[in-house]
């Protein structure tokens, strides 16, 4: 058996592992970027989104924007809103203040504005890179991304503390996306499409399950910078896994003009 550490995953991490916003209305929030530009809506005050069927073998592809209500701070924009967001927003206020927080409280009943998301994760987008993982699908995706994307909740976001580095980022997607991790999360984590095809089962990667994961004493040991040549492998090959899924949305665009 894999010798392990005291740690667990959650002892890494900034915050739970779990979804980096929830907006309570996406029909609000989420538009292709032909209506941005006829809404005049800056790309300063969108991010790309995507869900967890959007990230796949290294690479990420979001097709669609949401609307950042939020400045550079992560605070709520001031009113009146800028003119654009304030003309899309309006004929949705009503919904958006009703909106259930939690139980039966409605956003209007908290401290909310009444466009800001239902819930925003803001230690996930404090610090510049999480680690991705689709919440339901048949393998293992873990990826490493910066804020450029927004992730729906079905796209679990693990933010390490800020101690910790993109390096160490890279070295631990290597090791939760390696044969043995899969093969423990899919014993313990509940099969949603069990069946004769084994291979189109899909598991269902709660955050419980991710939290509790043991840190093996070798993984413990390189995150705490002990030079180990196997964590130099891995976290090499995690980022050329990386670097090159980066580059297969271009390859894809030039293949169709070629």
């Amino acid at each position: 058996p894999e010798n392990v550490s005291s740690l667990r995953l959650e002892d890494l991490c900034a915050e739970p592992i779990g979804a980096q916003f929830i907006t309570g209305k996406d029909e609000a929030y989420v538009l292709p970027g032909d209506c941005l530009r006829r809404l005049g809506i800056p790309a300063y005050q969108t991010r790309a989104y995507a869900t967890g069927e959007d990230v796949r073998n290294w690479a990420t592809s979001a097709d669609q924007f949401i609307l950042f209500p939020y400045d550079t701070k992560l605070a709520p924009l001031s009113e009146p809103l800028p003119a654009p967001l304030a003309r899309h927003f309006t004929p949705f206020r009503e919904t958006l203040e009703n909106c259930v927080i939690s139980g039966s409280t409605k956003k209007k009943e908290t401290r909310l504005k009444w466009f800001e998301f239902r819930r925003l994760a803001r230690a996930k987008f404090e610090v510049p890179l999480n680690i991705i993982n689709p919440h339901i699908a048949t393998h293992c995706h873990f990826l490493v991304c910066g804020h450029e994307v927004a992730f729906k909740e079905k796209a679990l976001a693990i933010a390490l503390r800020s101690e910790f580095g993109e390096e160490h980022l890279h070295l631990l997607v290597a090791w939760l996306n390696s044969s043995l991790m899969l093969d423990r999360l899919k014993r313990e984590c509940f099969n949603k499409g069990a069946g004769e095809d084994e291979h189109r089962d899909r598991f269902e990667f709660a955050g419980e399950k991710l939290r509790a994961l043991a840190i093996p004493s070798w993984l413990d040991a390189a995150l705490r910078g002990k030079p180990d040549e196997l964590a130099d492998k891995l976290k090499a090959l995690s980022r050329a896994c990386w670097e090159r899924g980066r580059a297969l949305p271009a390859l894809a665009l030039r293949k169709l003009f070629e």
